[in-house]
């Protein structure tokens, strides 16, 4: 082999050596001879890290997994809250050849409102809160079937809320408005606002009805009739504890609000002295007294709000409105407005009472103030407009 392969050969495995053990490869000598001379450096000792070992594994078997549907709530059905009406608006029935129907109204006349429609509608009284109305109803003008129902103030959310044989009429919100004490037939039931629960409280063979409740809610006073004698009672709310406040032949009734604003007295009229009269007893049936004891007849009364005077009505003039302290004293007739049929109503303030008059020929809502004595007619309908109730009482 020639020297010339044989260099060849050396240098190819130097660099193999090189290249799996690090070292350096000589240098030539044609290299030693153009490099500066120098001081040789002692071999450096290199340590290297170990070698890192790569171990391969089997790629992960991903599986995909379908995401779950969210469960969809069912949608929020919202109760749309009845418009209360606003203190100083007036509910009241106008009569005409084709029914009787619901109507509110400004307490100046303004912005007459009818809230039904069809049959024979009466009695509405506005519940506590002013959200409601509630009255009978008779789908016939003949009033063949009379039941209750209630309705919003704004006339949406008709409910009937009784479906007897018996007429169910005279309905009365509770003071806090959870119940509705109304007459069936010859006897008075109480039933929760939404018609629930519906329960006859008196259970007798006498007639009852015309039922109010005491201001506290406690107590319900009422009319009884039997063998011709009516006669004024007291009982607890549940039925229980029933008192005979008037306790003398003849007929003792009681109408709208007969009940002081503190619970302790009860104001009705009665025939015993051989004309009406107006006479107030304590809630135990202590303490009657007679506060009108005049010749013409008196009749109807109604203790305001603020509980300083009782409304009623007198034929000592005519058929007009008189006014008269708890005692009976300072009796005063409120308004010149002689009238043939009346039905009063307290202003939720004491200071206003709105009627119903037919001085015109058929009947129409006024209001007095008892400030001036000046009625305001408020109605102007050729029908005949009765029966007012004040938003709030």
């Amino acid at each position: 082999m020639s020297r010339k392969w044989f260099a060849w050969l050396i240098v190819a495995s130097c660099l193999f050596i090189f290249i799996n053990t690090g070292c350096s490869p000589p240098t030539t000598a044609a290299e030693a001879t153009a490099s500066p001379s120098r001081t040789p450096r002692p071999p450096t000792s290199t340590t290297y890290p170990p070698t890192a070992t790569l171990t391969l594994t089997s790629t992960p078997t991903l599986t995909a997994t379908r995401t779950p549907t969210p469960t969809r709530r069912p949608p929020v059905t919202r109760t749309r809250r009845p418009t209360p009406l606003p203190p100083g608006r007036i509910a009241f029935v106008r009569i005409t050849s084709t029914g009787t129907d619901i109507w509110v109204m400004n307490d100046d006349g303004s912005a007459e409102t009818r809230l039904t429609s069809a049959g024979w509608n009466e009695k509405p009284e506005v519940s506590p809160d002013g959200s409601r109305i509630v009255f009978s109803s008779s789908p016939e003008i003949e009033r063949s079937n009379v039941d209750i129902y209630t309705i919003n103030a704004d006339g949406s959310g008709l409910a009937r809320l009784t479906d007897a044989p018996e007429t169910d009429t005279f309905p009365q919100w509770s003071p806090d408005g959870s119940k509705i004490l109304y007459t069936s037939g010859s006897e008075i039931y109480v039933m929760n606002a939404d018609g629930s629960g519906k329960t006859n409280l008196t259970r007798s063979a006498a007639s009852e009805y015309f039922g109010f409740w005491s201001p506290d809610g406690t107590k319900i006073v009422f009319t009884a009739r039997s063998d011709g004698n009516e006669e004024v009672y007291v009982m607890d709310a549940d039925g229980s504890g029933r008192i005979n406040l008037s306790n003398a032949p003849g007929m003792d009734s009681v109408v709208d609000h007969p009940w002081s604003p503190d619970g302790s007295r009860i104001v009705f009229d009665s025939d015993r002295t051989g004309n009406s009269e107006v006479f107030v007893v304590n809630v135990d049936g202590s303490g009657l007294t007679n506060l009108t004891n005049h010749p013409a007849s008196d009749w109807a009364p109604k203790w305001s709000p603020l509980g300083g005077r009782i409304a009623f009505l007198s034929d000592r003039a005519g058929t007009e409105i008189y006014l008269m302290n708890p005692d009976g004293s300072e009796v005063n007739r409120l308004a010149t407005i002689p009238c043939g049929e009346f039905s009063t109503e307290w202003s939720p303030d004491g200071s206003r009472i709105a009627f119903a008059c037919d001085r015109d020929g058929n009947n129409d809502i006024f209001v007095v103030n008892l400030s001036n004595h000046i009625p305001m007619k408020l109605t102007t309908d050729p029908a005949s407009d009765v029966a007012p109730s004040w938003s709030v009482r």
